[in-house]
This record gives structure tokens, sequence and C-alpha cells, in this order.
């Protein structure tokens, strides 16, 4: 279940592009950020930025003309999700000890609602959401958001005419260290004070081993560097392009330049959810937007099945007509062939009517088991002595045959050895050496150390029963 809860569903349905739209202020910056990877891991292996861009709304004063303006700057974009931020001005953030025991969150924070918030409004026309940052005995730490509903309603309105599809809403600057955390990992030992400024206030995040333990507002004349008394290390980022400080690191997300850390970061929110789950999109818009990647989701896999089952028939009409063209490759030359087939049949023929007429005539064929008498005379010969020509003559006398051996020795002696071991193994009754010689020239049928000059030359016949 911890595999599946992994998987990122929405990379699955091919939604591997997200727009981070950053609304603060009087403009708009926007990164369009591509995750490559496994889609079967909670984490991409990396991130790729495809395109930046940052422009003033100008005369854009209406939401209509507002998303006029927006489409007309994505006309080159390969995505349609976007991400987006509610404004400071509508949004307010504050860390909050809760004590232990507190079972329902979201009840503890209606019922203290006021005290927290501070301001005459409705609970029903604001939105609120939470992240625990630290948990101990003696309770939570929680972070509270509180942004007001006609903002996302805006913000819903203007993607609709604009006709992108919002993935999460964001609460102004509260995403801008999310490239951080992400590039530190989660095993990461530094602890790092985080400032993002932008043209209302400053935002100070305290990260601890890659998870945020503190989110405060700061006033803008706080300055982040290492005199302030604080431990850890301090990155700061802002719209503006220089840091308050030469001790303090500026920080640009990707090489970006440090007024896109917002933007980065909202993307980033949409490619890993995990990582900033606080979202504030109306619920009916979540619903939706669940169907409609659940629908992307199965049509890439009927796609993909669809694919696998056309790879599959072709490769099966491939075998087949790879098989067909060997048949017929195998039909041509049997074709070709014949001749010798009939042939061949013409002898069977024949064959089975000799055989008819053997067995009509009761006469019999036995075995005469001369291969094996072969064999045996050939295990007797010694060292040194080799047969050139072996025969066998039948003789006028019924059931005796000649046996004739010539061949090559080194010695007479040898030649005496052979004829006695004939005669002690009852291969060859009355063997007889009928010719002895030396050779005078090479032999052809003679290995080469047999056919020196010098050899004995013989000739011996013996009588064999059948």
């Amino acid at each position: 279940m911890d595999f599946l809860r992994k998987i990122n569903l929405a990379r699955l349905a091919g939604i591997g592009t997200i727009l981070g739209v950053d609304l603060e202020g009087d403009g708009v910056s926007i990164v369009e950020l591509k995750a490559r990877g496994n889609p079967f891991k909670e984490w991409p292996t990396r991130f790729e930025v495809r395109s930046v861009q940052s422009y003033e709304w100008g005369k854009a004063a209406t939401i209509e003309e507002k998303a006029e303006k927006l489409l007309g700057s994505l006309k080159n974009s390969k995505t349609k999700f976007a991400v987006v931020n509610a404004r400071s001005s509508a949004v307010r953030t504050l860390t909050v000890q809760i004590p232990g025991g507190v079972e329902d969150l979201n009840e503890w924070i209606a019922e203290h609602f006021d005290k927290l918030l501070k301001l005459p409004i409705p609970i029903d026309q604001v939105s609120v959401g939470y992240e625990v940052l630290t948990e101990s005995t003696a309770g939570k730490l929680v972070e509270i958001t509180f942004v007001k509903n006609s903002e996302i309603e805006d913000l819903n309105a203007l993607f609709k005419k604009a006709k992108l599809d919002l993935l999460s809403v964001g609460a102004g600057s509260r995403d801008a260290p999310n490239v951080l955390i992400a590039s530190l990992g989660k095993m990461n030992e530094r602890d790092i004070r985080f400032y993002y400024a932008d043209d209302r206030q400053s935002t100070r995040t305290t990260i601890v081993r890659g998870m945020r333990t503190e989110v405060i507002t700061v006033p803008r004349s706080e300055v982040p560097d290492e005199k302030t008394g604080n431990s850890g290390e301090v990155v700061f980022a802002s719209k503006e392009h220089n840091p308050p400080s030469s001790s303090t690191q500026l920080f640009k997300p990707w090489g970006l330049p440090s007024q896109y850390t917002v933007a980065a970061g909202l993307a980033l929110k949409g490619l890993l959810p995990s990582l900033s789950p606080l979202n504030f999109l109306d619920a009916g818009l979540k619903e939706r937007l669940s169907e409609k990647i659940a629908q992307l989701f199965l049509r890439r896999a009927a796609l993909a099945v669809a694919a696998l089952i056309l790879l599959l028939l072709l490769g099966q009409i491939l075998t087949e007509v790879y098989l067909q063209n060997r048949m017929d490759k195998i039909d041509s030359k049997v074709l070709s062939a014949g001749p010798l087939y009939v042939e061949v049949e013409s002898l069977k023929k024949e064959v089975t009517v000799l055989e008819g007429k053997l067995s009509g005539s009761g006469a019999t064929i036995k075995p005469t088991h001369l291969g094996e008498r072969f064999h045996e005379i050939a295990e007797i010969a010694p060292d040194n002595l080799w047969f050139s020509s072996m025969k066998i003559d039948e003789q006028l006398n019924p059931g005796t045959l000649v046996l004739s051996i010539a061949g090559f020795a080194r010695s007479s002696e040898q030649v005496t050895d052979f004829l006695k071991s004939l005669q002690r193994a009852g291969l060859c009754h009355s063997a007889r050496l009928v010719k002895s010689g030396v050779s005078e020239e090479n032999s052809g049928y003679a290995p080469v150390a047999a056919g020196r000059r010098g050899n004995i030359l013989f000739d011996v016949r013996g009588e064999l029963e059948k």
C-alpha cells in the first residue's frame, strides 16, 4: 500500500509539465516546469525549466482582460495545468502551539477563530488550512493559513476564462522555499533560515533536516544576516535582484533569477503535492479535477493496452509470413527434386518385388557377422603392423570363405606374431603366409612411417566359416 501511495497518478495520466503562476504585486511571474524520471517514484529524478516569463498587468484591470493577456502569453506553452498563489494581501499565516490531547484540529481552529485571525471577518468568508510542523508530548506546532474566499473565487474565474486547469491554490509566498527544500532532501542535516521578501512583507521559514519547523512574518526592515543572533545558515530570496547584506546568499531556483522563486515553488508544488500539501482549491473543482485525471489515466492506459495488442498481432503476422516463406522454399525444393522422388519410389517397388520373390521361394538371408570378424582381427594386430587391404572370396566348398590380408610391418617377427594370434584366437583356420618381401618404394596405402624402404610386405590367407 505504501508503494501505491507514492505513485503520482497525475504524472501517469500525462500531466508531467506544470505552470507555476505567481500573481503577487501588480504583475505575473510564470515558470513552466517539467518533471523527468520514473513516474512510479514519489520524487522525480530531475526537473527541466521549459520557459519563464514575467510582465505587468498594465491596462488589464478586469478578470476578463487579465485572462485574455494570460492566455495570450501562454500560446506556446505545452500544458494547460497550473498552480497559482493567493495574494499576500488576502492571506494570513501564523504558527500556533496547540496543547496535547486535541484530536480534531479543525474543531479547535473553529473554536479559536476570532482570537487567531483578529479581524472582523465571518468564518464563512474564509478558507482555513493547516500543516503540523512538529509534534511532541506537549502538543503540536501547527502552521495555520487563512485565505479570503473572494480571492479564491477570483482566481477560479481568472483561470477558467484563461482556459487553464488549476491543480492547486497556494497562499502568498508560502511555497517560496519549496525548491530549496526539495534540493536539500529529507536527510539533510543543515539548519537554514529562509527569507522571502515581496512588496508588502518578509516571511522567515526555518528549515531543519529538510522540513519546515517555523513560518513567521517579519518586518521588511529585518536584515537577514549572520548578525541577527539566530543560529543556522541564511538564504534570501526576493523580487529584488540583490540581497540586503553581502553575507547573505541570494537564492536562485535552478539558476533562475530570484524573482521567480515563488513561481518555481508553485510549479514544484503541482509536481510534488506531498512537498506542500496545503491546497485552497474549491472542493467542487478538486472533485472535477480528480475525475479528469482519472479519465486521462484511463485513456492513456487504454492506448497502452491497444498498442501492446497491436504489437502482439504484428508479431504474430510477421511470424506467420516468415513460416509461410520457409514452407514455400521447402515446397520449391521438393518440386525441383521431383524426378529423384519418382526414382526412389520406383526402387522401393522393385525391392518389394524382390522380397516377395525371395519369400516365395523359401530363401532366407542370414547375417554373416563378417564386420565383427574384421574388427576382432584388427584388434589382435601388433603395433607397427598395418593393413593395406582385407577381402573375402567365397570358395567352392560350401560354408567356407577365403580371407586375404595384405599389409606392411617393420619386421618379419611382427608378421609371424600376427599369424600365431590369428590361430590362437580361432578367427581364421589354416592361416598361412602366402607372400613376403622387403618394400623397395613408398606405398600410397600405408602410413608415412610404414611406407619407408626396408619394411616387410606380407600377404596372409586363411579360411573362415560363414
